[in-house]
């Protein structure tokens, strides 16, 4: 996944790029952008000139306003996460002239390649699940119950009144909207839990170390929640990209195999409702297509826990490719 835009390390203004070296305390000798993501700005790895390695993300004033909101969120949660959790080490957070920037210690080795390796999903979920990590045993760090308000959780009450709902559903769900509410009231109880919780385990959020040993980076949507909450975000976002059982992904870890069944579909409809209402929403093109493929994927995983694979015959849970019958958005 490629970002939309990104700013080059030298573009930036030469005040920021001195409060970074400042920051860092040595001066910047290369650097390389980074394009994983969707969020435009500036991410670039550097080398410095005392052999030290940082990344720095940063967005531009009247930039992307969602990155910079995320940014915020950020610089509030870095600082605070405990030394077991497997993150790189913030150093701090820089306004210049405007600009926004997220300094760190450089994680070091890649991103995880696409189409995933059964060998690197295992390292990652080993990893996942040697990170259970406690809320209480993080002082300082204040969060949000994951998913935020329940009761913004709606989405398919809303979509049950939306005339346009059944052109954007595969006709298995046409007589399922219902149950779908039903599945997605459960959710405030579902996902009760005090574990810390990334929130966003995508491939370009997990970087694969030169020593074999996997961290996690971009923590804007850290939570509190149930255990299982993670192995099912990394779980279903593997299946977006092309991984065919998200169900023994998610029972390959140990809170994933325990999680109540019930629970998981709560879950599961809750995210599609809202992938499905957001998809078609105005947005970023790269954005809007991964959400649309992220309301796809939820409801085929779905489909196939409520009713087995052959559900309506339908092997997916959107129109294809997530437009209406008519073929307008």
């Amino acid at each position: 996944m490629r970002s939309a835009r990104r700013v080059p390390w030298p573009v930036t203004p030469p005040e920021l790029r001195s409060a970074v070296q400042r920051l860092i305390g040595s001066e910047v000798v290369e650097h390389r952008t980074q394009h994983g993501g969707f969020s435009e700005g500036m991410a670039s790895r550097l080398l410095c000139a005392d052999g030290s390695r940082a990344f720095v993300k940063a967005v531009e004033p009247g930039g992307d306003s969602f990155a910079r909101a995320l940014y915020e969120r950020e610089a509030g949660i870095a600082p605070w996460l405990p030394p077991d959790v497997p993150a790189p080490r913030f150093l701090g957070a820089l306004r210049e002239g405007g600009w926004l920037a997220l300094v760190f210690e450089d994680a070091g080795g890649h991103a995880v390649p696409l189409p995933w390796d059964r060998s690197e999903l295992e390292r990652v979920v080993g990893r996942l699940s040697r990170m259970s990590v406690r809320t209480a045993s993080c002082p300082g760090l204040v969060l949000e119950p994951w998913g935020g308000e329940a009761a913004a959780w709606s989405h398919w009450r809303r979509l049950r009144e939306d005339p346009t709902t059944r052109d954007r559903l595969a006709p298995c769900w046409h007589d399922r909207l219902d149950a779908l509410a039903a599945l997605e009231e459960g959710l405030g109880a579902a996902r009760l839990g005090d574990t810390l919780i990334h929130g966003d385990l995508r491939s370009d959020n997990i970087v694969v170390r030169p020593d074999g040993d996997v961290m996690f980076v971009d923590w804007a949507q850290a939570a509190t929640g149930a255990e299982w909450i993670d192995p099912l975000i990394l779980a279903l976002c593997a299946a977006v990209q092309g991984v065919p059982d998200p169900d023994a992904v998610l029972a390959s870890h140990p809170a994933g195999a325990r999680a109540p069944g019930g629970h998981v579909d709560s879950v599961l409809a809750a995210l599609a409702g809202r992938f499905v209402e957001i998809s078609a929403t105005p947005g970023p093109a790269a954005v809007r297509a991964f959400q649309r493929a992220e309301a796809d994927v939820t409801l085929r995983w779905l489909a196939r826990r409520l009713d087995g694979d052959a559900y309506c015959g339908e092997p997916s849970g959107l129109m294809p490719g997530g437009r209406r019958a008519s073929g307008r958005r």
